[in-house]
């Protein structure tokens, strides 16, 4: 539902300036017309990026564990999650201060792992009067370790030892099965990893991924 949002949206724009185009080229305003054009073009490579995604997820993701470049992943996943990021109004911090760190993994599984991560995130800053969401890495030796953290509404702490059991969520009826944080956990146990959760109810969540650092 999510991606069928993410494309249906700029669909209706590019329909709204292709009209719009159409009109100013009946007025010979051509200048406005290609202003027009320009956006629509904008909008079909911001689709094409979409469906480079999708395609991407849709291939069957492989068990062999590889260095994956960690900085590339985090990036891919903030652009799939771009539009639900700005609809939510979020202030999203990242800063690739190790752009050439390699972990041990999968790059298309850890992708999806990011991804829930964020898409949670924004989830659960929808109610909240403070709207950032923080991705921060660190390495300490051989270790890596990936913070996602928001000031969003928090996990009661009664709930925080059974947040990666199958379909336990705090979302309404409709909005997800609670698989995310129980396959997440699944794929990170794979590559050897841990996956924590630090949270306070009001004030926020922080998510920590602990990979294996890998050397290129």
């Amino acid at each position: 539902m999510g991606i069928t949002h993410e494309i249906n949206q700029p669909l209706t724009a590019i329909s709204s300036h292709l009209h719009t185009a159409g009109r100013h080229m009946e007025k010979g305003h051509l200048e406005n017309a290609q202003n027009s054009l320009d956006k629509v073009r904008l909008l079909v490579t911001k689709i094409s990026r979409i469906t480079k995604h999708l395609k991407a997820f849709a291939r069957v993701a492989g068990t062999e564990l590889t260095p994956v470049c960690l900085d590339t992943v985090i990036k891919e996943a903030i652009e799939l999650m771009s539009n639900q990021i700005i609809e939510q109004g979020c202030i999203l911090y990242y800063q690739a201060n190790h752009p050439t760190l390699f972990v041990l993994a999968e790059p298309i599984r850890l992708e999806q792992v990011m991804v829930n991560l964020i898409s949670n995130a924004i989830d659960a800053l929808s109610s909240a009067p403070t709207k950032h969401l923080t991705i921060e890495v660190h390495q300490q030796k051989n270790l890596v370790t990936i913070d996602v953290t928001d000031t969003g509404i928090g996990i009661e702490e009664k709930n925080l030892e059974h947040i990666f059991d199958p379909f336990v969520t705090q979302k309404e009826v409709g909005q997800g099965l609670g698989l995310g944080l129980s396959i997440s956990y699944n794929i990170v146990q794979d590559f050897g990893g841990q996956i924590k959760v630090l949270s306070t109810p009001d004030k926020g969540s922080r998510f920590t991924l602990e990979l294996n650092k890998a050397e290129k």
